[in-house]
């Protein structure tokens, strides 16, 4: 049997249904590869599989990002919709773009375990989601999830490190500048150090800190929220409906940093136009920017805090692991917009877990 769902990448150019294996939900693992991370700018990625190859993936960009599979992304907004694995045939679509089961279930998939968690060093997302909404334990791969599983005490904050990674943490360069860049290199920047500059505006809390629903976001006291005490950049989680459509992974994770804080590769001030960058504004002050060759999502900017710039954590290579905690102070208490998450298979696993990374 198969399952209709709909398929909307964010700008609405595409909105089609597709037949989903069924019966629902499918058991599926989630894959924490640096292909995944690198080509949608969110630190995992899970695709349900569908009964067979859709017929109007030919209106949308293909991206060969591998010998053994192809990615397609709308060219218009960035969504990542489809994947095509070229053995056995298979077409799977991105869960984050299906926005609609007309069967009603409330999940298009149930997790069973992490693969590709060794190619993090820190374990990523997969240190906060042990366990399913069902209860169940989620088992770690280091690498295929046909291998023998690990502990995850194995991703401690040193255990997954090399000896190139651990001299490059060390170095005077990783201290001060942090390089983010695409899958396919296209897009490439770095982001500094905060400094007196990183203070100098005020800007509306973010629904991450304070629910928009519940109250209102000015920041009338003027509190410099994105920079923490320990000098790090704020970073979290959001499941709002553009971050989904636009990543076409559930959960986006985003870290704040002030413009004045990311320069181009030789130096020079950020700019909003470079390299294969490409732009979609999702409402009337929002600008979502994204790779035009592989799809990455790179950054979200508004003009309510124009100095403000909500940067992809998928894309930065921090030399500690995915979660760059040299340079991020992640923010566990609420998920941003939790209340706007279609699959909430993913909340009810990820909104605990977060306390395994900092406890507020």
């Amino acid at each position: 049997m198969s399952v209709p769902v709909t398929a909307t990448c964010l700008c609405g150019r595409i909105n089609e249904t597709v037949h989903l294996e069924g019966p629902l939900p499918q058991h599926k693992r989630i894959c924490h590869c640096d292909t995944c991370r690198y080509t949608t700018g969110v630190l995992y990625l899970s695709a349900p599989t569908l009964a067979s190859k859709p017929d109007f993936v030919d209106r949308l960009t293909r991206y060969e990002s591998s010998n053994n599979l192809s990615r397609y992304f709308c060219a218009s907004c960035g969504s990542h919709m489809f994947i095509h694995v070229y053995q056995g045939d298979k077409w799977d679509v991105c869960s984050g773009v299906v926005d609609q089961i007309q069967d009603g279930s409330t999940s298009p998939e149930v997790y069973t375990s992490h693969e590709f968690v060794d190619d993090t060093i820190d374990g990523g997302l997969a240190i906060c989601m042990l366990r399913n909404g069902e209860g169940q334990n989620l088992e770690l791969y280091a690498e295929a999830d046909n291998e023998d599983c690990v502990p995850a005490s194995r991703y401690t904050s040193t255990g997954k490190r090399s000896v190139v990674e651990d001299a490059l943490l060390s170095s005077d360069n990783h201290k001060t500048r942090l390089r983010a860049s695409c899958h396919c290199g296209g897009v490439e920047y770095y982001i500094t150090r905060p400094t007196s500059a990183s203070k100098t505006f005020n800007s509306p809390w973010p629904d991450l800190i304070v629910a928009s629903q519940a109250a209102h976001s000015d920041n009338p006291d003027n509190i410099k929220w994105w920079i923490r005490e320990d000098n790090k950049y704020l970073a979290g989680t959001c499941t709002c409906r553009s971050c989904r459509l636009a990543s076409g992974v559930p959960v986006q994770t985003w870290a704040f940093v002030p413009q004045a804080n990311i320069e181009m590769k030789d130096g020079k001030p950020w700019q909003p136009d470079f390299g294969t960058l490409g732009h979609y504004n999702s409402s009337k002050d929002v600008t979502r920017d994204f790779c035009k060759t592989c799809g990455a999502t790179v950054f979200w900017r508004s003009e309510a805090r124009p100095e403000l710039i909500d940067v992809s954590i998928g894309l930065l290579r921090a030399a500690e692991g995915a979660r760059a905690e040299s340079w991020l102070h992640w923010w566990t208490e609420r998920i941003s917009f939790c209340e706007e998450a279609l699959d909430w298979e993913v909340v009810r696993t990820l909104a605990p877990g977060l306390k395994t990374i900092r406890k507020e």
